[in-house]
């Protein structure tokens, strides 16, 4: 029995069994759905409260419905809706957030404005933005934490790298680059603190980004993919997923 947490279009959706095949492969999935507005990205689970955070943003720019959802992670009812704020530039539209990653050391959840070249963060207690760094992640996708480092690391599809936070203090403190023209996708992170590796993918080139982020080394794999945006890492068998948006 394992639990599958899922996104569909104005839902939200777990899948109670998961059974597979060796010979065939067949894979067979009990679902349960329940509607959650439209526009879902992504979702990340925080332990320390039991909830899932869920980011949405529905429509065509300039975004005007975009909010941070509490969901109860077995029932899959919103138990809080947080809008992003409005900015009011000349354009008014929100403040869009698409990635999300939880920070349970600190009780925040860590959210990518993408069209807004940055990242917010919100209280998990209050629901609040506690922080937002605008105009500095260029085009920013991906957000994934290391509690153990206090680190919060930003793909930056736009710029050729990685940007780093401080999860204490916010604060920008540096940037791994994946080398010029690079288009930084998708965040896997592996491990913590001094033995963490990050994993990313590359939108043009279809590489897989291996991190060493203690020394900020990255190892490059050419996959032969075209398009390559989302990634998970199998440690036991020592394997890396990609998902390619194009044909090779």
């Amino acid at each position: 029995m394992v639990p599958v947490i899922g996104l569909a279009a104005g839902a939200l959706l777990v899948g109670g069994t998961l059974t597979a095949s060796a010979a065939d492969r067949t894979v067979e999935f009990e679902v349960t759905g329940k509607g959650a507005g439209w526009g879902q990205y992504q979702s990340a689970y925080s332990e320390r409260n039991n909830v899932l955070w869920v980011t949405t943003s529905a429509g065509f720019p300039p975004i005007q419905d975009s909010a941070l959802l509490k969901v109860d992670p077995n029932s899959l009812s919103v138990l809080a809706s947080y809008d992003a704020p409005m900015i009011n530039d000349g354009t008014p539209r929100r403040e869009a957030i698409y990635g999300v990653a939880v920070d349970d050391e600190h009780n925040t959840v860590w959210t990518t404005v993408t069209r807004e070249n940055g990242v917010a963060v919100y209280s998990q207690e209050t629901g609040a933005r506690v922080h937002a760094d605008l105009g500095n992640v260029n085009h920013s996708r991906d957000v994934v934490i290391d509690e153990e480092a206090d680190r919060a690391y930003v793909s930056a599809n736009f710029v050729d790298g990685i940007a780093v936070s401080d999860t204490n203090t916010f604060a920008r403190v540096g940037t791994i680059s994946t080398g010029a023209d690079s288009r930084p996708m998708s965040l896997e992170l592996v491990g913590g603190g001094d033995d963490a590796v990050l994993y990313s993918t590359d939108l043009l080139t279809g590489d897989i980004y291996v991190i060493d982020t203690s020394a900020g080394s990255v190892r490059t794999i050419d996959t032969n993919g075209a398009g390559t945006s989302g990634i998970a890492v199998d440690t036991k068998r020592n394997r890396a997923y990609i998902a390619n948006q194009y044909d090779p």
